[in-house]
């Protein structure tokens, strides 16, 4: 019998300076600690690989935070770790997120040659009006020199982060970003809305009147979806677009629900019918590590109709839909295909091509 697949999470929540809209856990002025928390972390997957046995890892991310502040050894010695105390894939896509601002040729040639063979690179914007309003500290040509090193010291499978639906954005400014990003040989591009998370600096910002949210975004997902997909891009995640063959292994783990092991301050992990949390301080995660090997402080047995509501809320995200024989039946779900915003075909359902970009009021209705 074939192992079944999983993917692992590093969270790294260093940060050089909290941006405004950002609501992952990051803590900025604290790098000095890094070393001791690598250790932790290597010590967290060394006390938890059991919780693998008998998975084959496909995919490992570093996200955060800003993981790109880690040192070559750094991330080295957590692949190292990795390999030795999981069944890794001889494939396997091992990912890092990256902010302009850190990075340098000597650092990116180290995690080549460490293993990295994916990164995923922050630009948000390529205004630099966007990018003071939004607290990122690179600048556009920062950011188009940023990729330039990373293509030049032997990545080929690079992805960017972007952000439409700004302050003062108008669409044609956008359009003429995703021209521009077009020509960089990306394979894959994250496209996402600016959202206002409650215990943001953006939410106070929005509060007083300083940034006022656009409203409706429609015309900017349209606009993405016809740039992209006439450059050969495949809409195949709400946010996400890909050249085929591109798609992110790691994070399409999730949306088809796969399971995968959090390793880090704050991180998530779901195996099996269990999911957990680990705590968000990073004294406290690191003192947690060196006395048992563990940082839950929350956790939860999954219930099997929560599994079947969390992959249809998940699998809906996915251009392709998710397999109907996963998910519960209910009336509500029949009323929606009935109304055309879901489509039933081949065994699966998605959300409708017009209905799709209206996703957030489908799972509501769900």
């Amino acid at each position: 019998m074939g192992k079944s697949s999983a993917g692992v999470y590093i969270h790294i929540p260093f940060c050089r300076r909290k941006c405004v809209y950002c609501d992952f856990h990051s803590v900025p002025g604290r790098e000095t600690v890094i070393g001791d928390y690598v250790d932790s972390v290597i010590g967290e997957i060394r006390e938890n690989a059991g919780l693998l046995k008998g998975k084959e890892v496909v995919s490992l991310f570093f996200g955060g935070g800003t993981p790109s502040l880690l040192e070559p050894r750094h991330v080295g010695r957590i692949l190292d770790a990795c390999a030795r105390y999981f069944h890794c894939a001889s494939s396997m896509e091992i990912s890092i997120e990256a902010n302009p601002e850190s990075v340098t040729v000597p650092r990116f040639r180290g995690y080549k040659k460490a293993g990295v063979n994916r990164v995923s690179v922050g630009i948000q914007s390529l205004d630099d009006d966007s990018l003071a309003l939004l607290g990122r500290i690179h600048t556009a040509d920062k950011a188009r020199r940023s990729v330039d090193v990373i293509f030049n010291t032997g990545f080929a499978n690079v992805s960017a982060d972007l952000m439409f639906a700004l302050p003062g954005q108008s669409l044609d400014k956008w359009i003429t970003q995703l021209e521009e990003v077009v020509t960089w040989n990306l394979v894959h591009l994250s496209c996402y809305e600016l959202t206002v998370g409650p215990s943001t600096r953006l939410a106070g910002m929005v509060s007083s009147g300083e940034i006022t949210p656009r409203g409706d975004n429609l015309e900017f997902f349209k606009a993405t979806e016809k740039t992209l997909g006439k450059h050969g891009f495949s809409h195949y995640e709400i946010s996400n677009y890909a050249i085929p063959g591109g798609e992110c292994v790691h994070n399409l783990g999730y949306w088809l629900y796969r399971d995968y092991l959090g390793v880090g301050a704050g991180a998530h992990s779901k195996i099996s019918s269990r999911r957990w949390a680990n705590v968000k301080s990073i004294g406290g995660y690191m003192t947690r590590i060196a006395k048992s090997g563990k940082a839950v402080y929350r956790s939860e047995t999954l219930l099997p109709e929560t599994t079947r509501y969390e992959k249809l809320m998940l699998g809906l995200r996915l251009k392709d839909g998710v397999l109907e024989r996963d998910i519960s039946p209910s009336p509500e779900l029949d009323a929606l295909v009935s109304e055309g915003w879901l489509k039933r075909s081949s065994g699966k359902i998605r959300a409708s091509d017009r209905h799709w970009p209206l996703l957030n009021s489908v799972l509501e209705r769900l």
